[in-house]
């Protein structure tokens, strides 16, 4: 996960981090940015910023006009095994 600039969206995005990797949500799930806005009481910019940040780590998917939905464990296994050239 990338730092972001905004202590916000850095909270945010551990705690959806940490709910993604212990299967609070589950792969395929969407994370409304709504939802995650009222819940920390930030507007929703700083809920772009976490899934953004979650995206560039493989955590998410961020679809065009759908939103951001959660990346199956398997999937980003995969991922960070290809990076680390295994």
């Amino acid at each position: 996960m990338s730092k972001t600039a905004n202590p916000a969206a850095r909270t945010i995005a551990l705690t959806l981090q940490r709910r993604i990797v212990d299967g609070t949500y589950p792969g395929g799930m969407p994370i409304r940015q709504a939802e995650v806005a009222t819940e920390f009481g930030v507007s929703h910019i700083p809920v772009r910023e976490a899934l953004a940040s979650l995206a560039q780590g493989g955590l998410v998917d961020i679809q065009p006009n759908r939103g951001a939905v959660v990346t199956s464990l398997s999937t980003v296994s995969r991922r960070s095994q290809r990076s680390r050239g295994n």
